[in-house]
């Protein structure tokens, strides 16, 4: 065997190996962080630093002190040398595991906390390439760049018991991703909202439902069985409910979405019945425009 495939086969040995040793949603999150189709480029920006990111023309007004003279002698025009922003986002992560959140309508789907978890880390994945710092809300987990770290947040995260996030005394330039079953606690989850976006720290919200808890589909008598202490339940026509329990939740939903538009938060839903990848790209684009805005003096 030539050297060059016998040493890629070692490095596939390796590579395996490793993956053995990763819990599944790791993996899974790293797979699905890996079908998207943008990388850790993607957040490299101007700004205030020491590494060098590009030369471009002087434009009249900027101060003269921004000119690298050495590169403009060099040829006719006149040029700024720009560094890197190299002052990493810190993006503390926290998902719900309260016992609602092991529930499944059937095996076709993941559980909502399979879902979150694998969301939570496959974007955690995504900002460590792109040279971001990630931690976890309750402080277990101090923020840090290192990908081995993604281990420590999967631990981190399950052993979360609280419906709602922690209030967290946090650094500058953080973003929280929160990522849970909230319409069942929609007061509580406001008012950890409010407090926390008083202080400016942006938050965006993932809400995670199973296709049934939209639909309330049953028709049939039904034993509903409480995961939250409530205990049990035989209705004998469940589709009489239907209209109140989805009201119920749209009321619930609707007080999320005000509270947030109102705080300057981000809340998105999504169904486990759908793929992670839309809802993934979609928070990646919204912490990238939630960057620039901080860059900006927005937040």
């Amino acid at each position: 065997m030539p050297v060059q495939s016998h040493a890629k086969s070692i490095a596939l040995q390796k590579g395996q190996a490793l993956a053995h040793q990763l819990p599944p949603l790791v993996v899974a999150a790293l797979h699905t962080a890996e079908n998207l189709t943008f990388g850790a480029h993607g957040r490299h920006k101007s700004g205030p630093g020491d590494s060098f990111f590009q030369y471009r023309h002087y434009m009249p007004g900027e101060s003269t002190h921004r000119i690298d003279w050495r590169a403009s002698a060099k040829g006719e025009h006149t040029y700024i040398r720009e560094t890197e922003w190299e002052a990493a986002q810190k993006i503390y992560f926290w998902v719900d595991h309260s016992p609602s959140m092991d529930w499944q309508s059937s095996n076709s789907v993941p559980t909502k906390a399979d879902r979150a978890q694998t969301l939570a880390l496959a974007l955690a994945a995504l900002l460590l390439q792109g040279q971001e710092m990630v931690a976890s809300l309750d402080g277990q987990l101090p923020p840090s760049r290192d990908m081995g770290s993604l281990v420590q947040l999967h631990e981190t995260l399950l052993k979360a018991t609280s419906s709602t996030p922690p209030q967290a005394d946090l650094p500058r330039r953080a973003h929280i991703i929160a990522i849970g079953d909230f319409l069942l606690q929609a007061e509580e989850t406001c008012q950890w909202l409010r407090e926390t976006t008083h202080h400016g720290t942006p938050v965006l919200m993932v809400d995670v439902s199973d296709p049934m808890e939209e639909t309330f589909p049953y028709q049939e008598p039904t034993r509903f069985e409480g995961l939250e202490g409530e205990g049990t339940e035989n209705i004998g026509n469940p589709k009489g409910l239907r209209s109140a329990y989805l009201e119920r939740r749209e009321n619930a939903r609707n007080l999320l979405l005000e509270t947030a538009a109102r705080c300057n938060a981000t809340y998105l839903t999504h169904l486990t019945s759908t793929p992670p990848e839309a809802t993934l790209q979609k928070l990646y684009h919204l912490l990238n425009l939630k960057q620039t805005q901080v860059r900006g003096g927005q937040f």
